[in-house]
């Protein structure tokens, strides 16, 4: 199960991507989040940011991007447009010009978008 310092270090690579980045397009696996998500689209990314075993992509407009890895997610960065080779299924995925995002989450894992997270 991931902890928080091992949360900590997906976030910090993860920011190097995201960070002061547009969100190109944006993919969810989960029909219940699908609008939410891609309307993610041409948001800026302002920071990459955890709380306990939450990690937070704080958006434009006070968009706060929620997500959890629960027992065994996991975010991968990779070059623009690739996704990771892995048999789980993939839940979300952040493409921007400096590079994608994919996260695989599985499990009882949980994302969500909020309007403000403090």
């Amino acid at each position: 199960m991931p902890e928080g310092p091992e949360i900590r270090l997906e976030a910090d690579s993860l920011a190097i991507v995201l960070e002061d980045q547009i969100i190109e397009t944006a993919f969810c696996g989960l029909a219940k989040l699908v609008t939410a998500v891609a309307d993610l689209a041409g948001q800026k990314i302002v920071t990459v940011a955890t709380r306990g075993k939450a990690m937070l992509i704080r958006l434009t407009y006070s968009r706060t991007l929620y997500t959890h890895n629960q027992l065994y997610g996991r975010c991968y960065e990779r070059p623009h447009g690739e996704l990771p080779r892995i048999a789980r299924s993939l839940r979300l995925a952040l493409h921007t010009v400096a590079g994608s995002a994919p996260e695989a989450r599985w499990s009882a894992s949980y994302f969500g978008v909020a309007s403000s997270c403090g």
